[in-house]
């Protein structure tokens, strides 16, 4: 909820000229209101993640420190908003991240403790919802809208159709081989 909370702050002032009939664009909440609520989740996710003890406390802590430099766009948004492609796998290496709090949750072990096939698991995450990404910003030629970054405008159709199944191909290879490695039948793989 806190990458949300930030997205919206970072993207407000875009998203009122392209997106103007949006929740947060039209006034219904406002950027306070989400202030709040993303400063009570963040109190919460310490909380637990103080419970867990210190080991899940340091892996929320990378998780929230590369969370602050997705919000600030690693200090050079601009070049990141003219490369789209790159954009979007910088801010998809978060994924690896909390899978390692998972990890660190779930165990009470450091994230750096996290078993080898635990880490391939990990970039699973990073390819399923980088195909998420892309695959949610592929517009059809007539639902194109000027200053809105599609991958069809950067790719065209194919290049990003293509971009998509290269992603895909990659995620699925990472489950069927951590399924072979933990003795999944099959019928997993299907």
């Amino acid at each position: 909820f806190h990458l949300r909370v930030f997205d919206e702050h970072r993207d407000y002032a875009e998203d009122v000229v392209h997106h103007p009939d949006r929740v947060l664009q039209r006034g219904v909440i406002t950027l306070r209101n989400l202030k709040v609520l993303g400063g009570i989740a963040l109190a919460i996710e310490i909380a637990l993640a103080a419970v867990r003890g210190v080991p899940a406390l340091a892996a929320w802590g990378i998780a929230f420190a590369f969370s602050l430099l997705m919000l600030k766009e690693f200090f050079v948004r601009e070049w990141l908003k003219r490369h789209f492609l790159v954009y979007a796998t910088t801010h998809m290496l978060l994924m690896p991240l909390l899978s390692l709090m998972v990890f660190s949750f779930a165990t009470g072990r450091w994230p750096w403790e996290a078993p080898g096939w635990y880490l391939v698991y990990a970039w699973v995450g990073f390819f399923v919802t980088f195909n998420w990404e892309v695959s949610r910003k592929i517009r059809a030629p007539e639902d194109e809208r000027e200053g809105v970054e599609t991958y069809t405008r950067i790719f065209g159709t194919y290049g990003a159709a293509y971009i998509v199944l290269a992603i895909r191909v990659v995620d699925t290879a990472l489950v069927i081989l951590v399924g072979r490695h933990l003795g999944l039948p099959r019928w997993f793989d299907a």
